[in-house]
Formats: C-alpha cells, structure tokens, sequence
C-alpha cells in the first residue's frame, strides 16, 4: 500500500501518469517543433539571400523562426505541472523514480500472488488440524451415586399424589351433601 501511496506522490510532484504515452507525445511534439524550426530557418536563409531584410516576407520569417525557436525552448523546460509537457531536466531522474517504483509495485504483486494460496493453505490446514473433541479430565466412575435421589423423588411423588387424591374425595363429598344447597343457590 505504501508503494501505491508513493507512487501516486511521484506521478504527482513529476506530473507523469502514463509514461509511454507522455514520452511518446512529448518527443513527437519537440520533433514536429524542431521539423518546423529547421523548415523556418532555411526559408529565412533563402530570404536572406534573395531579399533585404527591411523586406516584408524576411521580417516574417524571421518573427516565425524567433517564435518557434522560444516555442522550442518552452518545450524543453516546461515547469508548468498544469500541463502535460514533461521538463526535460528532471526526466532522468522521473523516470528512474518511476520505474524502481513500478518495479517494487509490480514485485510486490507477484509474491502475493504467490503467497496468497500458500497464506490460504495454511489457514485451512490449522482449522483441519485443531481437534473437534478435546478431553478436559480423565473420567473417573463415582463411588457413591450422587443425584439424583430416587427415594426422595418418590416419597414426595406419593405424598402429592396422597395429597390431590384427599383433595378430590372431599370435594366430591362436600358437593354430594351440599347439593340441595347449591341447587337452592342457583334458583
């Protein structure tokens, strides 16, 4: 991540982003501004020698030749970031920033790519290898049974039920002898 951060810096402070493209137009550029400088400076030569230079057409001439000269020289030491014109001094040492730093990058790609399966690998083969049951203690057998206490659970299981039934047999008796009573309620 910290290769990206500087190179992003790099492409920022050098103004290069795509450095074939840049290159490429930036020389067919000087090419096409010195192909028009040498073609100025021999009609200013040719007028030079047919004309005087109070002539209209040699004063032209050489204002096109003077202008394509500086155009020339702008080109070469652009300082400008704003455009995309490369300086033609700090293009060494742009372009060999750039390419430690592509080389780092691109490096660095290949040995997570590399590591990546083997990173992957090595996570599943630690889950595979932690065990699903693990013994805490050694089982012991108990001498004495501890719980639960089968006489306790059915005494008072009998006394409940003795209980619910007693319950029962006196409300069906005092419903039995009170009947009269209830009816008589109810009317």
């Amino acid at each position: 991540e910290q290769l990206r951060t500087d190179l992003k810096a790099m492409q920022r402070e050098y103004g290069l982003y795509d450095i074939e493209t840049q290159l490429a137009s930036y020389f067919d550029l000087i090419g096409e501004v010195t192909v028009n400088l040498i073609q100025s400076e021999i009609r200013l030569d040719l007028l030079d020698q047919s004309v005087s230079e109070s002539n209209q057409a040699y004063i032209r001439a050489l204002r096109e030749f003077e202008t394509l000269q500086r155009k020339l020289d702008d080109v070469y030491r652009d300082e400008n970031r704003e455009n995309l014109l490369l300086n033609i001094t700090e293009l060494p040492d742009a372009i060999s920033e750039y390419l430690y730093l592509d080389q780092s990058l691109e490096i660095q790609q290949e040995i997570q790519k590399f590591i990546l399966p083997i990173y992957e690998q090595a996570k599943m083969e630690e889950i595979k290898a932690i065990p699903s049951v693990s013994v805490v203690d050694a089982p012991e057998v108990a001498p004495v049974k501890d719980r639960p206490r089968r006489s306790i659970m059915v005494i008072l299981t009998f006394i409940s039920t003795f209980l619910l039934v007693t319950v029962g047999f006196i409300g069906e008796l005092v419903w039995k002898n009170n009947r009269e009573l209830i009816d008589y309620l109810r009317s």
